[in-house]
Order: C-alpha cells, then structure tokens, then sequence
C-alpha cells in the first residue's frame, strides 16, 4: 500500500485551510489485470522502421505469439491485437508521440464495447520525451479493436545513483537522501506544465524493468513565477489537481494553463521543511487576501 509522508507540523491554524499534497495511491485500477503473462511492446517507440510505418500509415509487431498492429486512420488511431494462445495475455504498448499526439484518455472501450484499455500520456524524464501507453488484456484466443480519437505520461528517471540537477539551493539539497533513503532515482524533482495539446500530464510511479514503487510523494504549483507555492491537492476547482489514475499513475490536472507542478519524488526530510515552509507561506497569503478583501 502506498503511503503518505508524514512531515513537521508547522503553524496548525495556517495549513489547516491548505489541502494536504503528501499522498497515497490507491490500490484500485480499472486496468489492472490478473494475466501471469506481460508482453511490452516498444517497437512502437523505439524502432525506427516501426514508427515511419506507423506514422505513415501502419504496422504490424509480433512478440511472444501475440501481435499489434496500429494505424492511421482519418481523424484517430487505430490498434488492433490478437491473442492466439491458450492463456490471458497482458498488453502494454507503448507508442512514439510521433505517431499519436499522447494525452491522458483515461479508460477507452474497444469498438465491440467488450474490453477496456487504459491510455494514458506517460512522460519518461530520462529521454525527456512523452508517449503514449497503451494497457489491455486479452483472454485465450481473442482479438480486439480500438480507435479512439486522434488525441502526456512522465516517467520517473530511474538510475543506480543520485546525481544533483537541482537548480536551487533548496533543491541541490533535497536532491541527496538523508538517512536509509534508496538512492535507485537519478532525479527525484521535476518540474512540468501544461501544453497546447493536453490539459493533464500522468507521473508514472513505477519503474516496469524492475517493478519499483515510488511510495512517497509531495507536489506544488505556482501560476506565475511572482507567485507562491501551493501544494496540489484533489479540488477539481483548484488552478491545478491531482487525481489517482491506478495504483502507479497519478495524474495531474491543468484548469490554469500556465500554472507550473513541482514534483517531488521520495521527500527527504529537508523536502517536508521546504514544503511545510511553502504551506505556510501559502496560508499567509489566502489569509492577507481575506482580510484585504474585507476592507475593499
């Protein structure tokens, strides 16, 4: 079960009005699947030939006795999957942003309506790039289709060690673990926005080659550089949100277009003093507003 961290309490009256960002991640997943059997496809995205053909107009991929094949259609992308083994197969395709726009759709149903995927936008910090993945099941000897409308997920960058890329003070810090901290995260702050094309970005949680969780973790927002810092909470009314995709995703939604995330992966306790501090001085400022519109 995923937890939150549990940090300093600072000035109780003030952050009681700010929404907690220290969260959980729920252990229920629309997705999920009780297939032994697991077969990635990345030719989608990382094979050349693959992609030209996918993005020019289709191509096919076989592994392990199952096949995909997507294509380009007017107005959407199609994906077609075949199963002829005698057991559940678990599919997760992963497709280059130059083939289909990523964005996060959530559960989409195949044409017949009898299966569901989860396509989310995955962004992976270590090729800094965002695709699209694609998460679906099969049972013995079943084939499906989906197309959705033509329409971003981040995944942490995992490493043997720590290296500091933090471009504050605060957070060459926070960059450096304090304690039995595992240091497997290359970087562990991220910083990320909206774009033209999507409103959400998902942070996948899960490293998929060595099934590693992270279990903690704490975000902010700001929606200009002049302003504060604000932890993210779940308020869909709020100028940014977040909101648990499956027990790995967490998915990040932008009302304000130019509002900025500040995520924070495995909070050392230098990480919870600075968000404590941002909490602080984010409740001091709804409070001066308050008061200030009193004697407007």
């Amino acid at each position: 079960m995923l937890r939150p961290r549990v940090g300093v309490l600072v000035a109780v009256l003030l952050v009681a009005a700010v929404a907690p960002t220290l969260a959980a991640v729920p252990a229920t997943a629309s997705t999920q699947s009780d297939c032994s059997t697991r077969v990635t496809y990345d030719a989608f995205r990382f094979d050349n030939a693959t992609v030209d053909a996918a993005t020019n107009d289709s191509a096919t991929v076989t592994a392990q006795n199952t096949e995909v094949r997507v294509e380009q259609a007017t107005g959407f992308l199609r994906i077609n999957a075949s199963n002829p083994n005698g057991y559940c197969v678990e599919f997760r395709v992963n497709i280059a942003p130059a083939i289909v726009s990523p964005a996060e759709l959530g559960d989409v149903e195949s044409t017949d309506g009898n299966r569901t995927a989860g396509w989310h936008a995955v962004h992976d910090f270590e090729h800094d790039e965002t695709y699209t993945q694609v998460v679906f099941t099969l049972g013995p000897g079943e084939t499906v289709t989906f197309a959705p409308s033509t329409v971003r997920v981040k995944s942490l960058s995992w490493t043997g060690e720590v290296k500091d890329t933090g471009s504050s003070l605060w957070e060459s810090i926070s960059n450096f673990s304090i304690g039995d901290e595992e240091e497997d995260l290359e970087k562990r702050t991220y910083r990320f926005s909206a774009t033209n094309t999507t409103e959400t970005v998902t942070i996948s949680l899960q490293n998929e080659s060595t099934g590693k969780v992270v279990e903690e973790w704490q975000a902010m927002y700001r929606t200009s550089n002049a302003s504060s810092w604000r932890p993210v909470s779940t308020d869909s009314q709020a100028p940014v949100f977040y909101r648990q995709v499956d027990d790995y995703r967490v998915q990040f939604v932008f009302n304000d277009p130019d509002a900025k995330v500040r995520f924070t992966a495995r909070p050392t306790r230098w990480d919870e003093m600075q968000h404590q501090w941002e909490s602080w001085n984010a409740g001091t400022d709804v409070i001066d507003d308050f008061l200030d519109g009193l004697f407007d």
